[in-house]
């Protein structure tokens, strides 16, 4: 979902470990945060011939897609030693900022190679957010729609299967309101509803609803072998988005 509304349009910038993150805004329009699983990075062509690559094999469909560009993500290793190549480490830590923001999709823009080692020091990617009419379109979907042709009926129950799934049938944002509109809304969420949990800080959690205790914390039992371990506990003041997936 894209929503009206002005973010910060001030450089931002991350320190963590080695890694430097550097972000540049270049919309006003806020965006409900999407997982990483949910973003394609893109390395060998551009946004625009992305587009015009998709108009060309899927000209119906092209008309109901929009692609905002969100930001651009430089990430910076400061720790070049002359180890192997680190595209990878630049991706993933691209593609977590990029979730935040709501993009689905990285364009590579630009590499710096670092001299001495003659690695790669810098990588800028153009974070995107692409949506066929008002559902997030996800990674097979956006590698394969500008070389093949698909029909919009097909695309369409994809989508909406997809998003349902991956984002939550029901999703509300907290980020502009008061802790206590959370509390309300998580009170009325039945324990054990699998749901989705993004933080404020970009960490998204999967997993099913165990209730709020006396302290307003919101816990979880997460998906996967761990859940059946033990359970994991989040501020409510912390929560920017709850999906609520089945």
């Amino acid at each position: 979902m894209l929503t009206s509304g002005l973010i910060c349009l001030f450089d931002v910038q991350i320190w963590a470990a080695d890694i430097h993150i550097h972000v540049k805004p270049l919309s006003e329009t806020v965006c409900d945060p999407v997982g990483r699983d949910s973003i394609h990075t893109e390395m060998t062509i551009t946004k625009d011939d992305w587009l015009r690559l998709l108009e060309e094999r899927n000209p119906e469909l092209a008309k109901d897609i929009t692609a905002r560009a969100l930001a651009t993500i430089t990430v910076r290793d400061e720790s070049i030693k002359g180890a192997a190549d680190s595209m990878p480490a630049f991706v993933r830590a691209a593609e977590k900022e990029a979730a935040h923001w709501g993009a689905n999709q990285l364009f590579l823009e630009d590499t710096a190679v670092e001299e001495k080692f003659e690695e790669i020091a810098e990588v800028t990617f153009v974070a995107v957010r692409i949506q066929y009419k008002d559902w997030v379109i996800p990674p097979t979907f956006l590698a394969g729609l500008p070389y093949n042709p698909v029909s919009e009926e097909f695309v369409a129950q994809k989508l909406e299967e997809w998003n349902v799934a991956h984002l939550g049938k029901v999703k509300v944002t907290f980020s502009s309101r008061d802790q206590q509109d959370v509390l309300v809304f998580m009170a009325q969420v039945k324990n054990g509803t699998p749901l989705r949990l993004v933080l404020k800080n970009g960490t998204d959690v999967r997993g099913d609803y165990s209730g709020l205790d006396q302290d307003d914390q919101i816990w979880i039992r997460p998906s996967g072998f761990g859940g059946f371990l033990s359970h994991r506990s989040f501020r409510s003041k912390d929560v920017e988005t709850v999906g609520i997936l089945d």
